[in-house]
């Protein structure tokens, strides 16, 4: 395993509150590292269930070149 490697079990052991704070780091580093002009990011503070349903969004005027933010419209994570 390299150091910056994730398996499963380590998302799994998340708390739902560290979980939230992991998924809107990562939508705010994608978008900053891509200079995505007027992003806004919606993440709840609570995921308490695996319902299939929408955990996080982020919207941008542009995601210039993002190879995980495809579309500019809406992002649904």
């Amino acid at each position: 395993m390299f150091i910056n490697e994730i398996a499963y079990h380590h998302i799994q052991s998340l708390t739902p509150q560290r979980l939230t704070e992991l998924l809107h780091n990562l939508l705010n580093f994608e978008a900053t590292y891509y200079k995505m002009p007027h992003y806004k990011i919606y993440v709840p503070q609570k995921i308490t269930r695996g319902d299939g349903g929408e955990d996080g969004m982020i919207t941008c005027d542009n995601t210039n070149g993002s190879s995980w933010i495809t579309n500019n419209q809406r992002r649904l994570i």
